[in-house]
């Protein structure tokens, strides 16, 4: 989850389901090295995002471009 899902305790089977593969939940707890990891990678696909929204000149970063929300 990217924290745009507002409401995400609601079940919708589509979307956030134990049991058909569409979350999943990690065994084993993070470590210090694994959560950095995770929060390294998570920052160059912001990056990445942001540099092609800017590019693009996409209105509010194409957050709300028509058709993406209805």
């Amino acid at each position: 989850m990217n924290g745009w899902v507002a409401m995400n305790d609601l079940h919708r089977p589509w979307q956030n389901d134990r049991h058909n593969g569409t979350v999943a939940y990690p065994s084993e707890p993070l470590t210090q090295q694994r959560l950095a990891d995770a929060i390294e990678i998570t920052e160059l696909i912001a990056a990445v995002h942001n540099m092609e929204a800017s590019s693009q000149k996409l209105h509010l970063g194409g957050v709300w471009s028509p058709g993406l929300l209805h």
